[in-house]
């Protein structure tokens, strides 16, 4: 099991080979268990949390460049000469 701190530390592609890894990890436990191997029943859902958990922190650090270049954008548009009222 991962923390989200842990994984908010990590590189974009970083997050991804993660996803990948833990992607083939699943694959191997669905085998498992359908062959009746798998003696760790919880280590299925654990994979596909861990899963759902890194997407999440892939989606917040999406949302926060978007943020950041919005916030940039907004601070180049602005000119503060058209913002007077003397100039309508």
């Amino acid at each position: 099991m991962y923390k989200a701190s842990e994984l908010r530390e990590k590189s974009r592609e970083d997050l991804l080979k993660l996803i990948s890894e833990l992607k083939g990890k699943l694959l191997a436990l669905r085998f498992e268990s359908a062959t009746g191997q798998l003696s760790e029943t919880h280590l299925p859902s654990a994979t596909r949390k861990d899963i759902a958990l890194i997407f999440t922190v892939l989606k917040e650090k999406e949302q926060e460049l978007e943020n950041q270049k919005n916030l940039e954008k907004q601070n180049t548009t602005i000119n503060p000469k058209t913002t007077e009222k003397g100039d309508a």
